[in-house]
Parts: structure tokens; C-alpha cells; sequence
């Protein structure tokens, strides 16, 4: 009997239960005390979930997306401790900053159209471990976009229509291990990034527009494990042998798409001896170029080699300039080496460098860039005149003498004050002025625009003031000690 009781008491604490949570979650989604799923086609986020669970998944399909189209803060709201966000296949296009929940280690957004990722989309989610952002095509990301990070272990970005990976995402990740970038447009990739990102254990660029990968590439990632090569039209060259070093079945992986003597064929089926690398070599029709201020110019000299040869530009100031260009936007680097300066300027005036390498040789070329028509700005140069009339001391009473200084904008005339015989022989003189005559002599400077004359003008007739007070000051102390003489 008591038994009969416990069991029916069980049965109502679960009954309990289940009502509470289905009356707290809505039709379209199933929910328990720990998740929430949501079937596909939503037209909008579903409200009215239990706010303790830890993972919610808002999922659509490739042939039944979701119809949300922004993500907003007041969705997570009632969340207490909400750590896995599944939002994919859907219309997403907006995110606004801080509209994800704080308390998130996984946050997979793929598969939407999202248009920007700004630098605070991401930076309240200190915790986060796992980014999925792969299938959001053509979206802008900035380059602070996972400064706040640092705590991310894996970070998706798959299928993005990507052509260069911007180095500056990674600046802070350095806990990341697993990077997926797999189905973009990538030729060529800034491996430096591996000196921050050291902890990566795998990494896939399959299916991208790689050539050529230097096993120097690679040698900083001290802790990888696989890397996924496949689907990339691979040219089989001595710079790919070391692939054949890779634990099975990787290189079986790698099959050659050039040259045509080698096409189709595994990497792994292909001697040493037909893996043929020829020098990088460089030659120009001109090592002299010339173009105007703030024009656009290109530079371009024809590049041999196989595999085909890193391209690097070095200004005459020092700045490396190269493919995968992030911090000088003035600037482009071809995928053949074609440099495009988009507007001239000073620093770019002078002696240019042109290394051109590959794994067989290096070749380093200069070349001259002249710059004309560069403003200059030309102004009288300050002259004074220090000659002074012969000071008579025949007398009390000095006569006057007259002192004229000629400044860069201004003359001003002043006498020196009658001294007494003893003040002579002391050698003890204080100006008087008795005229300033402040001559404008911007008509001499035709080269200065009338910006750079309001500025000049009214700087100096601030030190103008200042000295002709100051000189009046110095007059009535003398006028004093005169009277006093």
C-alpha cells in the first residue's frame, strides 16, 4: 500500500514537472529543464522559453531556412545560463553589438547572411570556445572582430567566398587549436599568423586555390597534427615533396592538377626526379619609373620561376609591401607581383627594392620612382639687420639710434634710448621703440595658398604682439632709470 502511494506521488512530482516545462515553452520547439530544439521555417524568434536552460537550437535547413532576419538583445534576456546558441540556415543579416549572451561557449551562427561582423559583435563573449561562422558569404569582418577571444579553442570560417585571411584576426587567439577554412578563394596565406595561433593541432584549407605550400609554412605549428590538403589545384614541384613526409593517408590526398605531365597523378606516385623546380628570376623593361603627385601608377616586370616566385616591394622608407597587404591600403600587390600605388606621395619618391624568391633563389632589384609636381612651400628667409649708428658720448644725452629687424612676414623699426655717459661705459643699453612698422610680405611668397597665409599671418602677428610688448615694458623701466640718471 505505501508503495501504491510512493509511486503515485512519483508520478505526480513528474506530471508536475512536464506540465511546467511544455506550458513554458512554445508549440513550434521542444523543450526540457536543459535545451530547447525548434523546428525550421520560423518567421520569428520563439518566446517564451524556460529561461534555465543551457542550449538552445534554432536551426533551419538548406531547403527550409529561417525567416529571422536580425538578432536581437531582448531574445537572450531571460536566459540565466544559456551556453550553447545553434542559429543556422537562416536570413540573419544584422547583428547588433552585445546582443549575444555573456555566458556562451558556443555560439554557431553558419549559414545566414550576415553582412558585417563589427569589433562588438563578439567582444562580450569572453568565454566563448567554439565560433562557428562558416557559409556567410561576402561578409565584412573587422579586423578586431575576436580581439575580446582569447579564450577560443576553434574557430570556423568555411565557405566564405574568403580571398585573403587577415592576419589581424588572430591577434588575439592564442588559444586556438582548431582553425577551418576550407571551400574559399584562397591562393596564398600569411603563415606568421602560427607565431600568435601556436596552439593549432589541425587546420583545413582544402578546397581553396592553393599551388604551391612550402613546408617552411608550416614549421612554426609545433603542436599540429593533421592538415587537410585535398581539392586544391596543386602544382607538383620540389616545394610539395615534403608532403610525401605526411602520416598516411594525407599525401594520397595531394593529387597534382600541373604540370600536364604529371596531372591527376597522387603526389605520393610521383618521383623525386620529376619534381622539378626552376629559379625565380626577374627582369624589367625599365628600372626607372616616373609619375605626378596624387596619381596612380603601376609597376610591373615579368617573373620566372616554378614554383612561381613570392613577390615583395620594399618603399624607400622600409615598408614591406606584399599579396597579402593588410596595413597600407594605398597599396596593392597582384597575384603576379603587379604593384599599384593608388596615389602618389612623398615617401613613395626614391629608390624601391624588388625581392623576388622562391625555394630554389632569391633576387633582390632596384628601382627608381621619381615623384613630381610635389607642393612645396617657399618663403623669405628671416634676415636681420643689426647695424647700428655710432652711439656719441660727447654729451648727457646720447643721440638715438635706429635698429631695424627684417622678419619672415614683418619689418619692424625701433630705436635704441639716449644714454649717459657713465650707462656707455658700462656697456648697459635698453631698446625704446619708437615706430613698429609691420609690413606684410606675403605679395613676395605667390607659392603659399591662402590657407597656409591666414594661418602664418596670424601665428606671427600673435609673436609680433608679444615682442612689441614686451618691448614697451622694457621702455618704461628704462624711462624710469633715465628719469632716475
Amino acid at each position: 500500500m505505501m508503495l501504491c502511494r510512493f509511486i503515485q506521488l512519483c508520478i505526480g512530482i513528474v506530471m508536475v514537472c512536464l506540465i511546467r516545462v511544455e506550458c513554458s515553452c512554445p508549440s513550434q520547439c521542444w523543450c526540457s529543464n536543459v535545451s530547447a530544439i525548434c523546428r525550421p521555417s520560423l518567421t520569428r524568434f520563439p518566446s517564451n522559453l524556460p529561461s534555465e536552460i543551457s542550449t538552445l537550437s534554432v536551426n533551419g535547413m538548406f531547403s527550409k531556412r529561417n525567416n529571422i532576419t536580425s538578432i536581437q538583445t531582448s531574445y537572450f534576456s531571460s536566459f540565466l545560463n544559456l551556453k550553447r546558441l545553434y542559429m543556422t540556415f537562416g536570413n540573419v543579416n544584422e547583428i547588433p553589438d552585445g546582443a549575444f549572451p555573456t555566458t556562451l561557449l558556443i555560439l554557431d551562427i553558419s549559414f545566414n547572411k550576415i553582412m558585417n561582423i563589427s569589433e562588438g559583435t563578439f567582444s562580450a563573449q569572453t568565454r566563448l570556445r567554439h565560433l562557428h561562422l562558416s557559409g556567410n558569404t561576402g561578409v565584412t569582418i573587422s579586423k578586431s572582430a575576436f580581439s575580446g577571444l582569447t579564450m577560443l579553442t576553434e574557430l570556423y570560417m568555411a565557405e566564405m567566398n574568403l580571398s585573403v585571411l587577415d592576419i589581424h584576426l588572430f591577434r588575439s587567439l592564442y588559444m586556438l587549436k582548431k582553425l577551418d577554412i576550407h571551400g574559399n578563394i584562397i591562393r596564398s596565406l600569411d603563415w606568421s599568423f602560427t607565431k600568435i595561433a601556436n596552439e593549432l593541432s589541425y587546420i583545413d584549407i582544402s578546397g581553396n586555390l592553393f599551388t604551391v605550400l612550402s613546408n617552411t609554412s608550416v614549421m612554426g605549428l609545433r603542436k599540429i597534427k593533421t592538415i587537410e590538403l585535398e581539392i586544391n589545384p596543386w602544382r607538383c614541384t620540389c616545394a610539395l615533396e615534403w608532403i610525401k613526409m605526411l602520416p598516411s593517408p594525407k599525401p594520397e590526398q595531394v593529387v597534382c592538377s600541373s604540370p600536364d605531365s604529371l596531372k591527376y597523378q597522387s603526389i605520393i606516385n610521383v618521383p623525386s626526379s620529376k619534381l622539378i623546380c626552376v629559379p625565380a628570376s626577374v627582369r624589367c623593361t625599365s628600372y626607372s619609373f616616373i609619375g605626378a603627385y596624387h596619381t596612380q601608377v603601376n609597376i610591373s616586370c615579368t617573373y620566372g620561376g616554378d614554383p612561381f616566385p613570392d613577390v615583395i616591394w620594399t618603399r624607400p622608407d622600409g615598408t614591406k609591401l606584399q599579396y597579402y597587404n593588410y596595413d597600407h591600403p594605398n597599396y596593392y600587390v597582384s597575384e603576379r607581383g603587379v604593384l599599384t600605388i593608388k596615389s602618389l606621395s612623398v615617401v613613395d619618391d626614391g629608390v624601391w627594392k624588388l625581392q623576388v624568391n622562391n625555394i630554389k633563389k632569391q633576387n633582390v632589384k632596384s628601382l627608381r620612382l621619381t615623384v613630381t609636381d610635389i607642393p612645396t612651400t617657399t618663403a623669405v628667409s628671416p634676415t636681420v639687420n643689426t647695424t647700428r649708428q655710432p652711439v656719441r658720448t660727447t654729451s648727457n644725452r646720447s643721440t638715438p639710434t635706429t635698429k631695424l629687424i627684417t622678419t619672415q612676414f614683418y619689418t619692424i623699426t625701433y630705436q635704441q634710448p639716449p644714454t649717459t655717459s657713465s650707462r656707455v661705459q658700462d656697456n648697459k643699453t635698453s631698446p625704446v621703440v619708437v615706430c613698429v612698422s609691420v609690413v606684410p610680405l606675403f605679395e613676395v611668397c605667390s607659392c603659399l595658398s591662402q590657407r597656409e597665409i591666414f594661418w602664418k599671418g596670424a601665428f606671427t602677428s600673435v609673436i609680433v604682439s608679444v615682442i612689441f610688448v614686451a618691448v614697451i615694458i622694457d621702455y618704461e623701466v628704462d624711462s624710469v632709470m633715465y628719469d632716475f640718471d
